[in-house]
């Protein structure tokens, strides 16, 4: 196994999972429990559970083989358990209910002694199988004795007497079992204690030469391993994809902009040219060009004749978006985040060129129906901000007040910022629409919040002078909506 870093595998699982990403989501958690199985607190109950979760069929239950019972003392055959446990992930990616596969994962768990991973597979293959449900079931007292050792394997002496109980006056129990369940009850009293000595007795050399390395020296550490990893001739694709993501984050963070960018070049055809790694070349090539972008402007202000230059890296750096996101979105073309940013690329580039063609492109892109909230959000105020630009207020007024609906309905939506630019927004397009007191409203509801936010005070001001000014002059109606 590459020496990659489990918990970026874990991260990119759970991004794939929120974006509906199904086949991502599957390699990414496959990864992150094969990177370090050992490990107790293991991901795979996590796993089980978003792959159950999009599920669009009833389950259809592979129960486990009742073909003998489960010896953990017995050498499995010829495979090595690692190669079982990716034989079983690859069985779970088609049917997340095939406890048959679990049952095998939980026994070569047992026998290389991953004990959470035991615990994890062996306790959901008692919890959903038809099979193992009947009083006096041989294969079942088997797969309890495991679950039972691996739980007293990880000091859970409690978990692995609640499961153990019941076999404490069966001749027929193993003599090790019923030690353990002796040794479980003796130690439960002095739990706490030991826990704290556990924190002292842990403290060796090595340990704390890990907790105190310098954050930099770690990091460099992690470099080497993932250059290792990226360098391996017959690196599997799902391992190379996440090691290159993973060093193109590290380089990322230290703005090694251009040494990022060729490494994921070099890579992308080894890998069979996925979405994932051209994704982050477009996002470090933004990165590359708003850096230099941000270095020229401080320049500029000592030194003025930098604005011309400013101006066409702003240009520069807009039409590489549009150019990229557009190449992404027809690889891509359910993937709402690229739907997006090309809309904002699209509706960027109008900026400067005043084409009503991009901007209708860029509502086409902002119409897409986004499956996550954080897209959709945005989008829709975007939307909004090209039927203003467009000339069309009252479409925009329908998408804002449909929007600022559907945050009032929902509470854990009510995010301040989505809040305070919805009705920033709204209050602009009253305006447009000389609806005063619609406006006023809408202003209002944001300087409730924050006085400060944009210039929504000012705004508020100017309507308030001008309706004055209006009152004073004979002849005058009143504005549209005021009192």
């Amino acid at each position: 196994m590459p020496d990659a870093n489990p918990e970026s595998f874990l991260d990119r699982a759970r991004a794939a999972a929120r974006q509906s990403n199904l086949a991502a989501m599957h390699t990414y958690y496959a990864l992150s429990i094969t990177a370090n199985p050992a490990d107790p607190a293991t991901v795979l109950d996590e796993y089980l559970q978003r792959s159950r979760g999009a599920m669009r069929t009833p389950p259809k239950v592979v129960d486990v083989s009742a073909d003998g019972a489960l010896n953990i003392n017995r050498l499995l055959p010829a495979q090595a358990p690692l190669k079982i446990l990716e034989a079983s992930l690859e069985r779970l990616k088609e049917n997340p209910f095939d406890l048959d596969a679990l049952h095998k994962m939980g026994k070569a768990a047992a026998l290389a002694q991953w004990h959470g991973l035991a615990v994890s597979a062996l306790s959901d293959v008692l919890k959903h199988s038809p099979n193992l449900r009947a009083a006096g079931n041989k294969l079942q007292r088997e797969i309890k004795f495991a679950l039972g050792r691996s739980q007293y394997a990880l000091k859970r002496h409690a978990e692995a007497l609640a499961v153990l109980a019941e076999f404490q006056h069966d001749p027929a129990t193993p003599k090790d079992v019923i030690q353990l369940i002796k040794d479980a009850s003796a130690t439960q009293a002095s739990e706490a204690f030991l826990k704290h000595d556990k924190a002292f007795t842990l403290a060796t050399a090595q340990s704390i030469a890990l907790a105190t390395k310098a954050p930099a020296e770690r990091d460099s550490e992690e470099l080497a391993a993932l250059e290792a990893a990226i360098a391996e001739k017959n690196a599997e694709p799902g391992k190379l994809i996440a090691a290159a993501l993973r060093l193109a984050e590290l380089l990322l963070k230290s703005q090694r902009f251009d040494a990022a960018l060729a490494m994921l070049a070099e890579v992308e055809p080894r890998a069979g040219n996925p979405l994932d790694l051209a994704r982050r070349a477009v996002e470090i090539g933004w990165s590359k060009r708003a850096a230099n972008l941000e270095k020229r402007r401080s320049e500029a202000v000592r030194t003025p004749a930098l604005r011309a230059e400013i101006l066409e890296l702003e240009r520069e750096r807009d039409e590489f978006a549009w150019s990229s996101y557009s190449s992404l979105v027809r690889r891509a073309p359910s993937d709402g985040e690229l739907h997006l940013r090309y809309g904002e690329a699209l509706f960027a580039r109008w900026k400067r060129s005043n084409d009503e063609a991009t901007l209708k492109e860029a509502i086409v892109q902002f119409q897409f129906d986004f499956k996550q909230d954080e897209h959709g959000h945005r989008a829709r105020l975007m939307l909004a901000e090209c039927f203003l630009a467009i000339a069309l207020p009252g479409a925009a007024e329908v998408v804002l007040a449909g929007f600022i609906a559907q945050l009032s309905a929902d509470s854990a939506k009510k995010e301040p910022a989505l809040f305070l630019e919805a009705h920033y927004l709204l209050g602009i397009v009253r305006e447009r629409l000389d609806d005063e007191k619609g406006a006023t409203a809408a202003y209002l509801a944001v300087i409730g919040k924050d006085i400060g936010y944009k210039d929504a005070f000012e705004r508020l001001r100017a309507m308030d002078a001008r309706r004055r000014e209006n009152d004073r002059r004979p002849g005058v109606l009143p504005a549209k909506g005021s009192a």
